[in-house]
């Protein structure tokens, strides 16, 4: 029989600050470098940009998004009864899957990648982006699992550093290339970027990997050389735990896949429809990026104190509701609403004040205090959203998030196709509005009900 790993009382609280000053310094980082490239490759740039990155969203999604929250439950449950060769077998299984996961969806994106520029996005310079961002794929496929692996083990520091030097890579290589590429078009700029990302995570990929085996390295030390071993699996067993990995797995890819479908189309469609309104596609682009490019960043920035919450949330529930501790799941779930309402309304209240000034000071575009002052009674539910799809992952409620990213999603096409070619940017703030009070709204009140 196997004894439950013990951990000190202050693991939680230590982790929550390391995810959460990692957070905020790669968000930093993503703003200064969002700031950058706005200032190389200009407005027009950062919508074609967002309209390549939606593309990404979508085969990262299918290659990674659930599998890494199988992971992170299904290693805690086995840690949870002192089972370390179980947890290494079930990551085993899940990298597996979600590097042929991985690989298929880049072999898509390479076959496809002219008609995706050409009739998806309705923009050629869009190809040879696409044809770049597939070599991502594989190495992301490995690093999630890995990630997941360390959220279980309540290691964070490995799978942040990683991240650190992803993002660090990530730019320092950007800046680079953007020197040589961006006199060559906006196309070459994109490509930069998404080669910088490919480079990024190859990186990433190597540091995570290399942090697990010296973790293994000091479990055998821990234990003397001898680590926990459990019976082989009858092939009924192995049947029965892949079933748990892909009915974790696919409720969640399915929800991040069918989500991010129906969003690219909302990308694709958002600039269509604005060309209609102004008549200009050039100026479409640049309106488009102004909100998902350059507002949304802004406003969630001050969310990745949250962001630790709503990742370190799914193994502490998995793990109580697994053992039976109902109490320890809903005082969690009290706790961390309320801290998740209070510091975003404090923000809320900022950037409904000062709109004006936080666009001038970030971006110097006097264009988004209207976007920002719109969206910013907004950003309680927006952040709210984030800790709920934690909180129903840890119960094991994955599948109301997919109902509701479908619901959300349709919505906001429907919207979007009857109030943007009439009303332009107006109607396009209006859609947000509704999205954002729909969705957060399903999922607390399913996180409340479970």
């Amino acid at each position: 029989m196997f004894m439950p790993l013990r951990r000190k009382p202050t693991r939680f609280v230590r982790n929550a600050a390391i995810l959460t000053a990692t957070s905020l310094l790669l968000r930093a980082a993503g703003m200064f470098f969002r700031v950058y490239i706005t200032a190389r490759i200009g407005a027009e740039g950062v919508g074609l940009y967002q309209l390549i990155t939606s593309v990404y969203m979508l085969s990262a999604g299918f290659a990674a998004s659930g599998i890494s929250v199988a992971t992170t439950r299904m290693t805690a449950d086995r840690l949870a009864v002192g089972d370390e060769s179980g947890a290494r077998r079930v990551l085993r299984m899940c990298i597996s899957a979600s590097l042929a996961m991985g690989m298929i969806s880049a072999i898509a994106l390479v076959c496809l990648a002219h008609p995706i520029a050409a009739v998806w996005i309705s923009d050629i310079r869009a190809e040879m982006s696409v044809r770049v961002m597939a070599l991502s794929l594989p190495f992301m496929a490995i690093s999630c699992c890995l990630r997941g692996y360390f959220t279980a083990r309540r290691r964070v520091e490995t799978a942040s550093a990683a991240q650190i030097t992803e993002q660090v890579t990530r730019i320092a290589t950007a800046i680079v290339l953007l020197r040589w590429l961006m006199p060559l078009g906006v196309s070459y700029a994109c490509m930069a970027i998404m080669a910088a990302d490919v480079i990024s995570e190859g990186l990433g990929c190597l540091h995570v990997t290399a942090g697990y085996f010296m973790d293994r390295r000091r479990l055998r030390k821990q234990s003397g050389g001898m680590s926990s071993l459990s019976a082989p699996l009858s092939p009924e067993e192995q049947k029965k735990e892949q079933k748990t990995m892909w009915d974790i797995t696919l409720p969640i890819t399915a929800s991040h896949y069918l989500t991010s479908l129906l969003r690219t189309v909302e990308s694709i469609l958002v600039p269509d429809c604005l060309t209609i309104f102004v008549l200009s596609r050039t100026r479409a682009l640049e309106l488009f990026g102004m909100v998902k490019g350059m507002a949304l960043p802004l406003l969630l920035f001050p969310s990745a104190l949250l962001g630790s919450l709503s990742l370190l949330l799914v193994p502490e529930i998995s793990e109580a509701a697994s053992l039976g501790k109902m109490d320890k799941v809903r005082r969690s779930i009290r706790k961390t609403l309320r801290l998740t309402f209070g510091l975003s309304a404090v923000v809320a209240v900022i950037f409904f004040l000062f709109p004006g000034e936080i666009g001038m000071l970030v971006y110097k575009e006097p264009g988004l205090e209207r976007i920002l002052r719109t969206l910013a009674p907004l950003i309680p539910l927006m952040y709210a959203e984030s800790v709920s799809v934690g909180i129903l992952r840890g119960l094991g409620e994955q599948k109301a998030s997919l109902l509701y990213g479908i619901i959300d999603s349709a919505v906001r096409i429907t919207l979007i196709a009857i109030l943007v070619p009439r009303m332009g940017m107006t109607g396009f703030l209006l859609v947000m509005v509704v999205s954002n009070v729909l969705t957060p709204m399903l999922n607390i009140r399913k996180a409340l009900k479970a």
